[in-house]
C-alpha cells in the first residue's frame, strides 16, 4: 500500500502547518545578532537563506529593504517562493539546491538557515560540503546565522518520550499536525532522531491526509566550535539564546564569522 502524500508537495499547507504567521521578532533578533557580530548596522544587506522552504522569511526581509535570495530541495517550495516574493517585490532571486552542494554567482553580507534545517546535515562531510558552498557565497566580512533547538531541550524533554501536536487555521484551511505520531528514541552515538509526523488538512469541504518523514542531527555548541573552526572556513563568533513564555531557552542562534583562508 502506498505511502501518504509528503507534505513539501504542498507548500501553503506547511506553510500554514509549520510556519509562525509572526516573524517579526525573530527577524529583528537575527538582524541583532548581525550587528553585534559585525559591529555594523547592516541597514541595507544581501541575504541568503539556506532551505528557504515558502520563503517567508525572505519576505519579510525584503519588506525591510534587503536584497534576498534562496534556494530550496523541493521544486514546489522554490516556485510558491518565488511567487510570494513577486508579490512583495522584484529585489530577489530564487533557485532549487541542495544544502550539501550549491553555488551562487552573488556574494552575499549574510547568510542563513533556520526552522532547524542545519539538522538535515546528518554526517560530518555533509557538514563541511555545506560550510564550503557558504564560505563561498559570502563576502570577505560576510557572517552565516543558524537556527538550532535549544540542546537541553532533547534531555529535559527526549523525542519519543513527548507528545507534540497542534492546530493551526488561514481562512478556510486547517492543518492539524501530529508530530509525534511516529516517533524514535534518539540515537546518542549518532545524535540522530527520526520519526514521522502526521498531517491532516481540511481545505473547505477537500480533505487531505498527508505525512512528514524526518531525520535530524542534534548539534551541541562545543561540537558546533570545532567543526567550523577545523573547517577552516569559520570561526565561531557566538550564540545567543531565544526564550519562550516559560522563560526558558527554547531556540539558538549560533554564529559564524568567515575565516581567511591561507
Amino acid at each position: 500500500m502506498p505511502g501518504k502524500e509528503h507534505i513539501y508537495s504542498y507548500p501553503l499547507y506547511y506553510e500554514i502547518g509549520f510556519v509562525n504567521d509572526n516573524l517579526t521578532g525573530e527577524i529583528e533578533f537575527i538582524l541583532d545578532c548581525y550587528k553585534a557580530c559585525s559591529g555594523k548596522k547592516g541597514e541595507k544587506l544581501k541575504i541568503l537563506d539556506n532551505g528557504m522552504g515558502t520563503g517567508s522569511y525572505l519576505a519579510q526581509f525584503m519588506e525591510k529593504g534587503h536584497y534576498v535570495s534562496g534556494y530550496d530541495l523541493s521544486s514546489q517550495m522554490v516556485k510558491f517562493a518565488e511567487e510570494k516574493l513577486k508579490k512583495t517585490g522584484k529585489n530577489f532571486s530564487v533557485f532549487k539546491g541542495d544544502l550539501r552542494d550549491f553555488a551562487t554567482e552573488e556574494k552575499f553580507d549574510l547568510a542563513i538557515c533556520l526552522n532547524g534545517s542545519f539538522q538535515y546535515l546528518i554526517e560530518n562531510d555533509e557538514v563541511l560540503s555545506h560550510l564550503k558552498c557558504v564560505y563561498n557565497s559570502l563576502t570577505e566580512e560576510g557572517l552565516y546565522i543558524i537556527s538550532l533547538p535549544w540542546p537541553a531541550t532533547f534531555i529535559d524533554q527526549p523525542p519519543g518520550r513527548i507528545e507534540a501536536k497542534w492546530k493551526n487555521t488561514r481562512k478556510e484551511v486547517e492543518v492539524e499536525v501530529d508530530w509525534t505520531y511516529q516517533q524514535e528514541e534518539i540515537d546518542w552515538e549518532n545524535q540522530t532522531f527520526s520519526g514521522l509526523a502526521q498531517i491532516k488538512v481540511t481545505d473547505g469541504q477537500k480533505k487531505k491526509d498527508l505525512e512528514m518523514a524526518y531525520k535530524y542531527r542534534l548539534f551541541f555548541i562545543q561540537e558546533l566550535k570545532a567543526i567550523s573552526q577545523l573547517s577552516g572556513f569559520f570561526s565561531f563568533a557566538g550564540f545567543f539564546k531565544e526564550y519562550g513564555k516559560s522563560g526558558k531557552p527554547i531556540t539558538i542562534k549560533v554564529v559564524f564569522k568567515k575565516s581567511k583562508l591561507i
